[in-house]
């Protein structure tokens, strides 16, 4: 069952809710509590809010320069995705319809030909996720930080009705 799930501006109430999301064990490099709310929910950020369809907060998606990844290269021919998910939706098989709402939201408003993802080596499932909803792999980088992350591309598409 895909739960119902919507994306919508990040607001600032929201973007305080996100920072303060900490996890544990090889996924606290994706901790938000050091995050600005003001900056996730500029005008203009590309940091859209995750809403389930009793409209709490289960996640977040990024487009554009929120979605790379420091250190790595980039051309300019797609844009760059990302996102996380509230720290108790971790593990709860959420992630793939997220993958997928920020898939469809792209593709009905946001009108990139391609979209790529950037995905740290080390988290198995998140690169098992993008891979299930049609990414492939087209290169690997190494961040700032000295971690291998792989790149993923796909032709955006219009929302499955």
């Amino acid at each position: 069952m895909n739960p119902e799930l919507r994306l919508v501006p990040m607001e600032r109430h929201l973007a305080e809710q996100v920072c303060t999301w900490r996890y544990q064990g090889f996924l606290e490099r994706y901790s938000m509590d050091h995050g600005d709310p003001g900056a996730l929910a500029a005008p203009g950020s590309g940091v859209f809010a995750l809403l389930d369809a009793d409209a709490a907060l289960v996640g977040f998606r990024s487009y554009g320069l929120d979605g790379q990844v420091p250190g790595l290269t980039y051309d300019e021919g797609s844009l760059d995705t990302g996102g996380g998910l509230r720290p108790d939706r971790v593990g709860t098989g959420l992630g793939k319809a997220a993958m997928r709402c920020g898939l469809d939201y792209a593709g009905a408003h946001l009108g990139a030909p391609v979209l790529r993802v950037s995905i740290w080596e080390g988290n198995g499932v998140a690169l098992h996720v993008a891979r299930s909803v049609g990414y492939v792999e087209c290169g690997r980088g190494v961040s700032d930080r000295g971690d291998t992350f792989v790149v993923f591309t796909q032709p955006s598409r219009a929302p499955v009705l």
